[in-house]
């Protein structure tokens, strides 16, 4: 997707005053992260276990319950193995981010999340390699602040506090950061 198709669908939740300062998305293509160390191990012992079972008794000719049993676990281990890493690169797929003089915007398939400047109480970078990182976002009117930062098992990302939102292995990371900073701080000004 080319910048201007960008622009173009995020024009339409503009307000008259806003304009685009920067527009950005996540990393695309299979990303390993930490977590994967113990999980990819893990994803093939879960479902190993339960192909070998499944295949032995449909070969051996046990009961067809036993063979069904074992089904939710071979379609655990595959998602486990395999399935999360499709998921994550569909997710990221359909991600768009956006700064404006006001707020921080992020598009995904149809939902909209936007924070306003003024009220982010903790911004935070996570610098990784090749100038790409995270942008950690906390709002201060964030009403979801006490759930579980569940995405982090998909993404290999966690914290010691529950952020609103994130720009997630965005290029030129450290440069982002340093615009919201400016942007908060002329917002405070007044």
């Amino acid at each position: 997707m080319e910048k201007e198709d960008i622009r173009l669908q995020l024009n339409e939740y503009l307000d008259s005053d806003e304009h685009l300062l920067w527009i950005g998305k996540p990393k695309q293509g299979l990303i390993f992260n930490k977590v994967d160390i113990f999980l990819i191990p893990f994803s093939f012992i879960w479902a190993g276990f339960p192909i070998h079972w499944g295949l032995l008794t449909m070969f051996l000719g046990d009961s067809l319950f036993e063979a069904l049993f074992s089904s939710p676990f071979i379609i655990g281990g595959f998602y486990m193995t395999v399935g999360r890493f499709l998921f994550d690169i569909l997710r990221r797929r359909k991600i768009i981010y956006a700064i404006t003089e006001n707020r921080m915007i992020i598009k995904n398939y149809k939902n909209i999340i936007s924070l306003n400047i003024k009220s982010l109480t903790n911004i935070l970078l996570e610098e990784k390699t090749n100038n790409r990182g995270n942008i950690i976002l906390e709002d201060s009117y964030d009403k979801w602040n006490n759930t579980d930062f569940i995405s982090g098992v998909a993404t290999g990302i966690k914290h010691k506090y529950k952020p609103s939102a994130l720009f997630e292995g965005i290029e030129d990371a450290k440069k982002v950061y340093k615009k919201i900073i400016e942007l908060r701080e002329k917002e405070n000004d007044f």
